[in-house]
């Protein structure tokens, strides 16, 4: 999962290319493009707060 640092929001990683990523939302919703730069790995407790982390 990977945080789009603009606006916050969660997404899966669909594809990429040199300049931009795209995202979908996790429960299988829409798809967005991000600046290659403005997203990163999202953190525990990013996932957490999304309902996203399980512990097992």
């Amino acid at each position: 999962m990977a945080t789009d640092i603009r606006d916050g929001r969660i997404g899966e990683l669909v594809r990429q290319n040199s300049d931009h990523v795209v995202l979908r939302s996790p429960d299988g919703g829409s798809e967005w493009a991000c600046p290659f730069e403005d997203h990163r790995i999202a953190t525990v407790r990013e996932l957490k707060a999304a309902g996203l982390w399980e512990w097992r």
